[in-house]
């Protein structure tokens, strides 16, 4: 990315005051008054991961609120969380981004991850790995079913560009897989096996940022690049030399 972003609220409100010929299609990615950001105090990470919580409690994935109030594991000090509001200042989501270290990723370690995306894994400069975890949304209006998870994979595009991380790893629900695969149309590798994971059956993937990008701009649709990009100048060079293109293993 050139020059280097600041990664600011993904402010929807101007956006969709402008003058727009947005198709169906275009419009569902907008949302007014739907800002996710980066959670930069410790008052407000503590509110995030309360929510996440007890979005888990109440959606069954975990039996009950834990002591404390949080789901605590080893990664939440070196984790970058991320926080959704709606017009109101409501908040509807949470994420983290995990980045490589030596304690490694949560899906690599919990996962059965087919051989050849395990050796692909391990061929990547670790410092252009992290993982997407913790998402949880209560969505207070069904205009924000796809705004919010589109919305945070926007947030998490700049966010991974801005600090050098070319390649996602996550666990999701196949519903998710589908909004993002099937409505967005932005391709992702399903590295392993479907794996109960939090009460649920769960896919690990992989996103790569290089990949996706340049089959988003040869294929479309259009408006899910201009919704990616939007106020960035993309330049993906400085990650050509860590690009690998993955097929599907056979």
């Amino acid at each position: 990315l050139s020059p280097e972003p600041t990664v600011a609220a993904a402010e929807e409100t101007s956006r969709a005051e402008r003058p727009s010929r947005r198709s169906r299609f275009g419009r569902r990615l907008h949302c007014p008054g739907l800002v996710w950001a980066r959670v930069d105090d410790p008052a407000t990470e503590r509110t995030v991961r309360e929510f996440h919580a007890e979005i888990y409690a109440e959606r069954g994935f975990i039996d009950s609120l834990p002591e404390g109030g949080v789901i605590d594991d080893a990664y939440a000090a070196i984790s970058t969380y991320f926080a959704a509001h709606d017009r109101d200042g409501i908040l509807v989501g949470t994420a983290r981004l995990i980045p490589m270290s030596a304690l490694g990723l949560p899906v690599p370690r919990l996962f059965t991850l087919d051989p050849s995306w395990e050796r692909t894994l391990a061929g990547l400069d670790s410092r252009r790995v992290a993982e997407l975890a913790s998402l949880a949304t209560r969505a207070s209006s069904s205009d924000q079913w796809f705004a919010l998870p589109a919305a945070i994979l926007r947030t998490v595009f700049h966010e991974s560009l801005a600090s050098g991380v070319s390649h996602i790893v996550a666990a999701v629900e196949p519903s998710l897989l589908r909004i993002v695969s099937d409505f967005l149309r932005i391709p992702v590798h399903v590295i392993g096996a479907e794996t109960p994971y939090y009460g649920v059956t769960r896919l690990p993937i992989l996103l790569d940022i290089v990949e996706a990008t340049a089959q988003v701009r040869r294929h479309g649709p259009a408006e899910v690049l201009d919704y990616f990009t939007d106020g960035m100048v993309l330049d993906l060079s400085r990650f050509e030399e860590d690009h690998v293109d993955r097929r599907l293993p056979a």
